[in-house]
């Protein structure tokens, strides 16, 4: 018999530690490879570890209620040598110790500080091939659908939740029927969270990953320039579309548009880096903080097509179903406070994305329209840049492109 030891997986591209919420075996319990072992909160999400391998569980070295770095040992498994290198892919293709959402409510953006490295550890099943998230590992195992017959769209190959809906579907392309939409205020992506008894300690946590982030992100020179937009052009081609999705694909095309704007700052070789494809993240306002769900190059696809997407990502993370992948390599963010109220915000960015986008309510305003005066339904919107990644003139451009592509 060897013993084996399950550590802390890397949960989201940010991740330095996570807080063990309860276990879901004991002592003396046999578990098989994908079993549940933990409900695990990363401050972004809560997520169920598990099991990388068959076995039974010899102890637990992380009790609940404490947290766990990356690369941790969190409890040590009995299995027979025999069945583990039976159950290893020595091609690469195994899986990896894996998480899927929990039902807990979701959390705030964590800190993006680049995660240490794992120490050394048994051998661990790890995906070369197939790039996915843990929640469709999951799900084309309960489908019985080989991922190696399924092609990912995502902005880096990755095969995404609705590549699977596509492949359970016969091939056919992802769609507003793949995945039933929310119903974001029209003028609000966040919408009004409600009130929550939620768990006071998740709460904490929640604070506390956001004050580091904030922290973070005042050490960056950061600027903001603002605009105001004719709503009511946008109002009249969007057919029912929601807001977030009309922003999104007007942001996703200046991005591509102006690549000065879709990079990072890489701080240790002092050079901007630029970002391999877009990403736009969506802040959604939840009972129990902030969070962030993206959608890959809403510009490339069909208006209706984006529309289904952006609506499932708001309505995972409203529903606290996020995955990290919801999360993960964002390019730039869309702050929309329009719905509460407010008309104009400077919002601060979110390290290490370079941009972030506030956008004020609708509000009828009298404006020259051809020598004439006219009463327009008008928004502002507010462009934040990190001023190591592009100059004031860089974001100007970047922000006239995203107007033009909204009223045009």
């Amino acid at each position: 018999m060897a013993e084996l030891q399950v550590r802390m997986p890397a949960l989201s591209a940010t991740m330095e530690d996570a807080l063990v919420l309860s276990w879901l075996v004991a002592p003396g319990d046999v578990v098989r490879s994908g079993q549940p072992l933990a409900e695990v909160s990363t401050d972004k999400v809560d997520m169920e570890l598990e099991s990388p391998y068959d076995g039974t569980v010899d102890r637990i070295l992380v009790p609940e209620g404490e947290r766990a770095d990356l690369g941790a040992p969190l409890l040590v498994l009995t299995s027979d040598e025999e069945d583990l290198l039976g159950g290893l892919d020595l091609d690469g293709d195994a899986e990896e110790p894996a998480a899927t959402p929990a039902p807990s409510p979701a959390a705030a953006p964590a800190p993006t500080a680049a995660p240490p490295a794992a120490p050394a550890a048994a051998p661990a099943a790890t995906p070369a091939a197939i790039v996915t998230s843990p929640l469709v590992r999951r799900l084309a195992r309960e489908r019985g659908i080989d991922l190696h017959t399924v092609t990912g769209t995502g902005s880096r190959g990755q095969i995404t939740r609705a590549d699977l809906e596509a492949a359970a579907a016969g091939g056919s392309a992802p769609s507003a029927a793949a995945t039933p939409p929310a119903a974001p205020s029209a003028a609000s992506s966040a919408g009004s969270a409600g009130s929550s008894p939620g768990n006071a300690s998740r709460r904490r946590a929640i604070r506390a990953a956001t004050a580091r982030t904030t922290v973070r992100s005042a050490q960056i020179p950061q600027f903001t320039l603002y605009r105001r937009i004719d709503a009511g052009r946008v109002n009249e081609r969007r057919e029912g579309r929601s807001w977030s999705t009309e922003l999104a694909r007007a942001l996703a095309a200046a991005l591509w548009r102006h690549p000065e704007c879709n990079a990072v700052w890489d701080e240790a070789q002092e050079t901007v880096v630029p970002l391999p494809g877009v990403r736009v993240g969506i802040a959604v306002d939840t009972p129990d903080g902030l969070v962030v769900v993206a959608v890959d190059d809403p510009d490339a696809v069909a208006p209706a097509q984006a529309d289904a997407a952006v609506r499932a990502a708001v309505d995972r993370g409203r529903n606290g179903r996020i995955v990290p992948e919801d999360m993960q390599h964002v390019s730039t963010t869309i702050s929309n406070l329009g719905g509460l109220g407010v008309d104009r915000f400077n919002a601060l960015l979110v390290p290490p994305q370079p941009t972030i986008l506030s956008v004020g309510r609708i509000v009828e305003s009298p404006v020259v329209v051809d020598g004439h005066v006219r009463v327009r339904p008008m928004m502002e919107v507010g462009l934040t840049v990190d001023h190591r990644v592009a100059d004031g003139a860089d974001g100007a451009r970047f922000l006239e492109t995203f107007v033009q592509r909204l009223e045009g």
